[in-house]
């Protein structure tokens, strides 16, 4: 059958729909949350694997975001566990439009106060105790609203993630005070329209004319945020994570410039990834709207250009480096 999808970057899409295993779990105020496991064909169901959490943009849902960012395929051959989490808001069209409450945006989860950093820490102890995770290996990866709330859960899930890789999407909060240096891995595109590369107080908004063009009439809302450049959250986390080591340069592809900072405390690195030209994307994804349909182009024309720098090798071998310590 065919469902309206808005994908893990935005995406509003009309797609092929596969039932999909999901799988539930009730946090503690009361709200029926749901996830998406994905795991190695060559896994025995016992032994125990590291876990990345890929969480969805703003609008976005965990099928949406396993078909677009391609992850599943990647991180099951390199032998991880892939898990979508989904996020809080509004059915529209028969779908849900997920959203995570990252502190300075996005939609529902936010405007209610959504608690998703005590869902993300349950999600980790369920799947810890009932599918043998790796509680030392547990990382975290998103796009847009999903890189903000990969943040936020890098400070104050510090005893439970192990690194975390935003994409598209940089904020700190300067009271935010991990109790271990965390390992960060920022990738973002210097023409994203949606988070300026340049960060600034007018972040958000840049689905505006897909989402009325689609649903015939404008949003209820305008989403406008506060967001940070790459830069600076690279900075703020050099600092967090005592980082005395000079920037390594390199170009893992023709149009990507990563900058690694070691010497960090507890052997933890920063980097930062530079997508020249790229939007507001996952590189090395994928488009899956069908662009003959006008909210498809409007939404197309908005995100920009797909980089074929591959950002889900770039994040697991960055997270095969970093295992979180025991806890004593």
């Amino acid at each position: 059958m065919l469902r309206l999808a808005l994908l893990a970057s935005g995406c509003l899409a009309l797609t092929a729909c596969a039932c999909s295993n999901k799988s539930h779990l009730t946090t503690a105020d009361g709200r029926d949350r749901l996830y998406l496991v994905r795991t190695p064909s060559s896994w025995d169901g016992q032994s125990s694997l590291p876990v990345v959490l890929m969480l969805h943009g703003g609008g976005g849902d965990m099928d949406g975001t396993e078909e677009s960012s391609r992850m599943t395929e990647a991180g099951t051959k390199a032998g991880y566990m892939v898990v979508y989490p989904e996020g809080v808001g509004k059915k529209v069209l028969g779908r849900r439009f997920g959203t995570w409450n990252a502190g300075v945006c996005c939609g529902t989860a936010m405007a209610e106060q959504v608690d998703d950093v005590a869902f993300i820490r349950t999600l980790i102890d369920t799947l810890v105790a009932e599918r043998h995770a790796d509680p030392k290996r547990i990382y975290v990866a998103g796009l847009s609203n999903g890189a903000l709330m990969s943040g936020r859960l890098a400070c104050e899930l510090s005893d439970r993630i192990a690194a975390a890789g935003p994409v598209a999407g940089a904020h700190f909060d300067e009271g935010c005070q991990p109790g271990r240096s965390v390992p960060m891995f920022f990738i973002h595109g210097t023409a994203d329209q949606c988070v300026p590369y340049a960060g600034g107080e007018t972040c958000g908004g840049c689905f505006d004319r897909a989402i009325e063009e689609l649903l015939d009439r404008p949003p209820e809302v305008h989403v406008s945020f506060p967001c940070e450049g790459p830069t600076d959250a690279a900075a703020f986390w050099r600092g967090r994570d005592q980082c005395t080591g000079e920037g390594v340069t390199t170009h893992p592809n023709p149009d990507t410039t990563c900058v690694t900072w070691g010497g960090c405390a507890g052997g933890a690195e920063v980097v930062a990834c530079t997508v020249e030209g790229g939007g507001h994307t996952w590189p090395g994804g994928k488009f899956t709207c069908n662009p003959r349909k006008d909210y498809c182009k409007t939404y197309m024309e908005t995100v920009g250009k797909i980089s074929d720098f591959d950002a889900n090798q770039a994040l697991l071998e960055f997270f095969g480096r970093h295992a979180r310590a025991a806890t004593p």
